[in-house]
């Protein structure tokens, strides 16, 4: 009883989310009220997942309630975040009254939602899968050429000669990155998708990369060569890490 006299209300159920670190299909299971609050728990959860690189990642929304429309946003820079390591992410099982909110959010316009688990991995593997070519590269003087001859190697396989010196130049500057600041191993992946050429550097060290003034002619310009030449470019952070990325547009030879 409160003091009142009344019934007295219980607590709300705390918000959890559990991955069940299944490969190469992760499922993750948010579970209570979704809020400004909860948010971060699943963001640090999905992102801890995405880590260990599934084949697909699967949200099981369906104990999942909306305390806050506006919280479902962060399912889409989920999936853009999964799409730059190369996961499929997928939203499963949400109620008719949340999968409405998820709709009228816009939310679905960009991430896929199912009804099951079966359902969302019959699409998957109807859909075509990325073609990608990695290596794992250590912080030495020859990270440089490893990292070219991967985009090399991509290009001519792919077709997209005409990609080829740009992506080498971003490549190089990436694996720069690393072994100036992060000063650890990392992986370089190509990644040819519909409609661009993705590269990306994962390497150990959670500082982010930020943009410097040049202190001299030649040095501190990385980033800002990677930003001139690539539509667009990210860091998005991991368990142990980061992952530096950027992406050219595939245009026809003319």
């Amino acid at each position: 009883m409160n003091p009142r006299g009344g019934a007295r209300v219980s607590d709300p159920a705390p918000f959890t989310c559990h991955s069940d670190g299944g490969y190469p299909v992760t499922v993750l299971r948010p579970r209570g009220v979704l809020t400004f609050a909860t948010a971060p728990i699943v963001r640090h959860s999905a992102l801890k997942a995405l880590t260990s690189r599934p084949d697909v990642l699967l949200v099981d929304v369906s104990e999942l309630e909306s305390g806050d429309d506006i919280t479902l946003t962060a399912f889409p820079a989920l999936r853009r975040q999964a799409e730059i390591v190369d996961v499929s992410m997928m939203l499963i099982g949400p109620s008719s009254t949340l999968l409405a909110t998820l709709r009228s959010m816009a939310v679905t316009r960009t991430v896929a939602s199912f009804a099951s688990a079966d359902l969302a991995l019959a699409a998957n593997a109807a859909s075509p899968a990325p073609e990608r070519m990695s290596r794992l590269v250590l912080p030495g003087p020859e990270a440089g050429a490893e990292v070219r001859d991967v985009v090399d190697k991509g290009c001519e396989t792919w077709g997209l000669g005409h990609l080829a010196d740009t992506a080498a130049l971003i490549a190089t500057e990436l694996a720069a990155n690393v072994v100036r600041h992060a000063r650890t191993e990392f992986v370089f992946t190509a990644t040819r998708r519909a409609r661009h050429l993705h590269l990306s550097a994962q390497d150990r060290s959670v500082e982010q990369p930020r943009r410097r003034v040049p202190a001299e002619a030649g040095a501190g310009r990385g980033l800002l060569i990677i930003e001139g030449l690539a539509a667009a470019w990210g860091s998005v952070p991991t368990s142990d890490g980061k992952v530096v990325w950027a992406t050219l547009r595939m245009r026809p030879e003319r």
